[in-house]
């Protein structure tokens, strides 16, 4: 009996040291010789020692249950696996998004920056264009009321030269709004004194001496009252 057990036990580790058959496909060891037993054999291959059935059985069911383990550790890593794409897709997607909102706000903000700078060019362009067009338009103005200046001095010059004083002169004022509607003999009274309308081309007025008015300096007429060409008085 112990030569029986020896023998056994040296057939088994025999066996499996030498990894002769896969482990997967060993159903069990045979009772009688401890030589390994593969799936769907019914007596021993090494002594011809029947297997029982209900270690067929067990054995069957013991690998029904390790496939069935397998596979629901396979769909189990392949679940896993599956999750774990669909986050790191996700995620992908999420940092993809962000990154395109974030170029898209730089660059709306630089459109932005572009066109306010546009805007605030267009501004000062149309500012400076704008006091061009006052000092243009201001230095016409000048230009205008300078030579209506000139104008009005000329043409007062010209009449200081055939004009008598106008009203308020000799008090040291000047009435523009004052027309002098005098005749001819009064203004010729008013510059050779009474009577002087008889007196001329008479031939009975007497030598006088030549004179120049003070103001213009023009040659007065012997017996004048007032400068015909000024008007100042005599």
């Amino acid at each position: 009996m112990a030569s029986s057990v020896g023998k056994l036990a040296e057939n088994v580790s025999g066996s499996v040291g030498k990894n002769k058959i896969p482990k997967e496909d060993i159903m069990g060891y045979c009772f009688k010789c401890g030589a390994p037993i593969v799936f769907e054999d019914e007596i021993c291959t090494s002594c011809g020692w029947p297997v029982p059935e209900d270690l067929i059985a067990e054995a069957e069911e013991e690998r029904r249950a390790a496939e069935e383990a397998r596979r629901a550790a396979e769909e189990a890593a392949r679940k896993e696996a599956e999750e774990r794409a669909r986050r790191e897709a996700e995620e992908k997607a999420r940092r993809e998004a962000e990154e395109r909102a974030r170029r898209e706000a730089e660059e709306k903000a630089r459109r932005e920056a572009e066109e306010k700078r546009r805007a605030e060019e267009e501004k000062r362009r149309a500012e400076a264009e704008r006091r061009r067009a006052e000092e243009e338009a201001w230095r016409e103005e000048e230009e205008e009321r300078r030579r209506r200046a000139e104008a009005r001095r000329r043409d007062e010059a010209g009449r200081r030269r055939v004009a008598p004083p106008r009203r308020g002169e000799e008090d040291g004022y000047l009435d523009d709004d004052y027309v002098d509607e005098r005749t001819d003999k009064e203004l010729a009274k008013l510059a050779y004194g009474p009577g002087s309308d008889s007196k001329r081309g008479s031939g009975s007025r007497a030598k006088s001496r030549v004179a120049f008015c003070t103001r213009c300096g023009e040659k007065l007429p012997s017996d004048a009252v007032f400068c015909p060409y000024c008007g100042k008085r005599l």
